[in-house]
């Protein structure tokens, strides 16, 4: 592995603790923090694949609101490891939509797991929306999305729907998944009006690719997958569709 961790902890020993498990897991140690100081200038100076935050550490900073200060600057995943057990702790570090919150004491393969869920689930993230194909500046047909270290035409046609994840956004095609670093809406913003259709507040549809409207359920199929749609939205779903 080569993913590399930062563990914020003022706790010496439980520190410690969680870097040898970390290396027997065979992850590298970007560094060890143990107040916010320090934790922003390994950030600035190092390469930081996910962090290890515990809510109470030394400094002018909790470690919530150290989280807050580094999501302005990169979005770094983040696990919270904390002995908290109140509401409030839970509910402002929910606001940073982190991968985990783990309760100390925790196992070696409790960590492992939650280790393997938030990179599995953060690794298409590194999609970049480039721009729409410059061959046709009036008529676009196609999206350039950049993917690791390939830059990937996506024709308007091949996109089935768009679902927004927070700061990210989704883009599904028939045999792939873009996580795009862009809220939906500036992606909507390069997509034409004539092809797609805002059906939900979290959900945009290529219209071509609808089958059928459940009125019932509130349910738009498109092939094999079904999207949501809100009742706000049906009269222009329906009249973008011309039905009889």
């Amino acid at each position: 592995m080569n993913q590399s961790i930062l563990i914020v902890e003022d706790q010496e020993l439980f520190a410690m603790q969680l870097e040898v498990m970390l290396e027997k897991l065979g992850y590298q140690i970007a560094g060890i923090a143990d107040n916010s100081e320090n934790a922003l200038a390994i950030i600035s100076e190092k390469k930081v694949d996910l962090i290890l935050m515990d809510i109470v550490i030394q400094g002018e900073y909790d470690g919530i609101e150290l989280i807050g200060l580094i999501h302005q600057q990169k979005e770094i995943p983040v696990i919270f490891i904390t002995s908290q057990t109140d509401d409030l702790s839970f509910k402002r570090a929910s606001r940073f939509e982190p991968e985990a919150f783990m309760q100390k004491p925790f196992s070696e393969l409790q960590l492992k797991r939650c280790l393997a869920l938030a990179f599995n689930r953060n690794k298409d993230k590194d999609s970049e929306l480039i721009a729409r194909t410059p061959e046709s500046t009036d008529k676009p047909e196609s999206l350039f999305i950049r993917k690791k270290q390939k830059i990937i035409k996506v024709p308007f046609n091949d996109i089935f729907y768009l679902e927004s994840d927070g700061k990210y956004s989704r883009i599904y095609t028939e045999f792939e998944l873009f996580m795009i670093r862009l809220p939906m809406a500036a992606i909507h913003a390069q997509l034409p009006d004539q092809k797609f259709l805002k059906c939900h507040k979290s959900y945009i549809v290529n219209i071509s690719k609808i089958k059928t409207v459940d009125l019932d359920e509130n349910y738009l199929i498109l092939e094999e997958r079904k999207v949501p749609f809100s009742r706000r939205e049906k009269s222009a779903i329906l009249k973008k569709l011309h039905y009889i």
